[in-house]
């Protein structure tokens, strides 16, 4: 049910190539001043800095060190072969295609229970709470308390449920669901029912 064709894979290698290249005037992003004049060596520390950032906000979780790895010597190979934005933007779309970006990958931690159940681990657990009560990726309270592991306490899990529906984006989460649930999301689209390819006409 994961599997995609190979029209939508070339068009999201489109979307992740135009909007990877915001990623060099955004502020919150690249963080490296004066990032023209500076020399080589500090422009590519920089931009590594600041393409492992981008990953761990991208994919909602520290990055391994083997994905950490595979990241600078991406980085490293597209900067030897060609401009130091090039290579930046083409990290950056490659990151925005990975299965971690696209899939909320849950692997969970710790030995099974008697009923083969793995519990999530703190990041996993802050993704699915955020986008079933926000259907958006987690805000830096939730990143916060995975950090430090303690979103899975029931009385710190129960504050943050109480303060998440308090929020208006949680208003997605009755429009959305009900609108899937009874099929009035689809209320107000046409559809053309030509006779000759519906048989039911």
């Amino acid at each position: 049910g994961q599997s995609t064709s190979a029209y939508r894979i070339e068009e999201l290698q489109r979307a992740a190539v135009h909007f990877a290249a915001y990623t060099l005037v955004s502020s919150e992003f690249f963080t490296c001043e004066d990032w023209s004049t500076l020399p080589v060596s500090d422009q590519a520390g920089c931009a590594q800095d600041s393409l492992i950032r981008f990953a761990q906000r991208a994919w909602r979780r520290p990055l391994a060190t083997d994905e950490q790895d595979r990241l600078q010597n991406a980085l490293r190979t597209s900067w030897e072969g060609g401009e130091p934005d090039e290579a930046v933007v083409l990290v950056a779309a490659g990151i925005l295609q990975s299965p971690q970006f696209g899939f909320r990958v849950e692997l969970g931690e710790g030995a099974p229970d008697d009923d083969g159940h793995v519990a999530l681990n703190s990041w996993e657990l802050a993704s699915r709470l955020s986008y079933f009560l926000w259907a958006s990726m987690p805000d830096d309270e939730l990143f916060r308390l995975a950090a430090e592991k303690r979103l899975a306490k029931p009385d710190v899990l129960a504050r943050q449920v109480t303060r998440m529906l308090a929020d208006p984006k949680s208003d997605t989460l009755g429009s959305v669901f009900a609108g899937q649930w009874l099929g009035f999301d689809a209320l107000g689209v046409r559809v053309r029912l030509d006779p000759i390819d519906n048989p039911w006409c």
